[in-house]
């Protein structure tokens, strides 16, 4: 056999091979919300159950505790972030008026752009979390900081200023900023930095919607959140990934 024919022959084989993984690939993304819906209702529910080969390649939805094996870490600041997926944007200070002092009526934030997107490692029940699953964990809550960690790697909590004052405001949202900025000393160009993370936090009870791959999860397409706080049954699940 001729080296182009043995090319041709291997190219066929793999088309045939990623043909035939994508047709048993579940996928929702071109389904409408009801046909989403109708399509996961077919999803075994293994609750708190285990691994059944049976459900190989299947969409699947588990119940189990939220075990963080490994936190996410921003390797850009040096910051750890006790959840399993981070997402971190940036705010740059400007002055509105030079001339005047730097208070809270006189600060003004703006988007800078400084975006991060960070995953750890985590299990729910007896399954590993794959990669694409935990990227595409929906995150919009604010994170525990850890205050120390923080000092540590040269960061500090830092809230808006209350009015025309330069007193912090302790219900304000958290932002990281820089030791100095945690002491309340601001320079026009500082930034600020918001993380959110997904609402479940480690240790809770969830219920995840993926597809098995033996004793992994991974995303489904068409899912709005693929991990929900409780244990749910199906039904509810359902109901919820599908109308947020």
């Amino acid at each position: 056999m001729s080296l182009s024919t043995k090319s041709r022959r291997k190219a066929g084989l793999l088309i045939l091979a990623v043909t035939g993984l994508l047709a048993v690939t579940p996928m929702l993304s071109g389904c409408g919300g009801s046909g989403r819906e109708e399509a996961l209702k077919q999803a075994v529910y293994v609750g708190t159950g285990g691994y059944d080969p049976a459900n190989d390649g299947k969409i699947v939805i588990v119940c189990g505790k939220l075990e963080l094996l490994e936190p996410a870490y921003d390797e850009d600041l040096g910051i750890t972030i006790e959840a399993p997926h981070v997402m971190r944007s940036g705010q740059k200070l400007k002055k509105k008026e030079l001339n005047q002092a730097m208070t809270g009526n006189n600060m003004e934030w703006n988007s800078n752009f400084q975006y991060g997107d960070f995953i750890g490692k985590a299990d729910v029940g007896e399954f590993h979390l794959g990669e694409d699953f935990l990227q595409n964990m929906m995150v919009r809550y604010d994170p525990d900081l850890d205050e120390k960690m923080l000092e540590e790697a040269g960061y500090a909590i830092v809230r808006d200023f209350k009015g025309n004052t330069r007193e912090e405001d302790k219900n304000a949202r958290p932002y990281v900023g820089t030791a100095r900025m945690g002491r309340g000393v601001y320079e026009e160009g500082d930034v600020r930095y918001d993380y959110t993370v997904p609402g479940p936090k480690p240790g809770e009870m969830v219920t995840i919607i993926g597809i098995q791959n033996q004793d992994t999860i991974n995303y489904v397409e068409g899912t709005y959140e693929n991990m929900l706080s409780g244990e749910l049954d199906k039904d509810t699940a359902i109901r919820k990934t599908t109308h947020p």
